[in-house]
């Protein structure tokens, strides 16, 4: 037995369409500082963990029409960003350039998710969705898979652009394409640091910034005067975090929008949405 179905024994909803976003914690990430920010990744790669600063997959279940899929964004090659920090001098550029993506499909996250849920290391927010608001959503995932836009891996990446994606964008694009990104939660979960430009090596600038001098000397991102490259995005972390304090007010009784939800030993919410109209505007965006 698997997927959502070991989600909530409501029986309202043994039939509802529903898009579910799971939010994979990371094993310890420090964004004080460029510094702080390489030692924890590189704190993370000694552990085997593959997800460096987090993840995020998405579910969509259309009942009615029979679709069910699950998707995410990684690495196409978790060697490529190691190369460019260590043997192309790439210093903070890394967390700007685009990589090689790689989309991740049912089989695979499926297979992770269970042993994820079973042993608590994950969070999840279960929408209820509109059949419109589904049909919108496989829509946007089947044309995304076929203009291959999963070959593109990136922080700074647009989905809805066409340009590749990261993985936590890749989630919070679903959520808009539904007309459910909530003003509160949008805040809670971005995270925005100025990438200093004095940090940057290839293929950004012709500087080769050893790892070394960024680890001892990179102590602060970047001030509003000096050059940098400002860098926004969700963050899968802020993401978990955010479930389980959302789960701590409905214990004291001071969220009612939503209620608990239990996969293994793993914590999420349930939010019935069934009343959002379905977006009419565009799929895909343009600048």
């Amino acid at each position: 037995m698997c997927g959502l179905a070991l989600l909530t024994a409501v029986s309202e909803f043994a039939r509802a369409d529903d898009l579910t976003l799971y939010f994979f914690p990371s094993q310890g990430i420090n964004w004080k500082s460029p510094s702080t920010l390489l030692g924890s990744v590189a704190k993370n790669l000694l552990m085997g963990d593959e997800y460096l600063i987090g993840h995020v997959t998405i579910e969509v279940k259309c009942d009615a029409d029979n679709i069910r899929f699950h998707a995410g964004m990684s690495f196409g090659d978790f060697d490529e960003s190691k190369d460019l920090i260590l043997k192309q001098g790439a210093g903070v550029s890394v967390l700007l350039v685009p990589m090689k993506g790689r989309l991740e499909k049912s089989r695979s996250i499926e297979r992770y998710l269970r042993e994820d849920a079973e042993y608590g290391e994950m969070s999840f927010l279960r929408t209820f969705i509109s059949r419109s608001t589904c049909q919108r959503l496989a829509q946007y995932y089947s044309e995304y898979v076929e203009r291959n836009y999963g070959a593109f891996y990136g922080l700074k990446l647009r989905p809805r652009y066409g340009e590749g994606s990261g993985c936590s964008a890749f989630g919070m694009s679903f959520l808009e394409l539904a007309g459910l990104l909530d003003p509160e939660f949008e805040t809670a979960v971005r995270r925005r640091v100025l990438v200093p430009e004095s940090w940057m090596g290839y293929p950004l600038t012709d500087k080769m910034v050893r790892v070394y001098d960024l680890w001892k000397q990179a102590k602060q991102w970047a001030t509003e005067s000096e050059p940098n490259i400002e860098l926004n995005f969700w963050d899968p972390d802020l993401m978990y975090s955010w479930v389980h304090r959302k789960i701590s007010e409905i214990e004291r009784g001071g969220e009612r929008r939503m209620s608990l939800a239990k996969w293994g030993a793993s914590r999420g919410l349930l939010w019935d949405r069934r009343d959002v109209p379905t977006p009419s505007g565009p799929i895909w965006l343009k600048d």
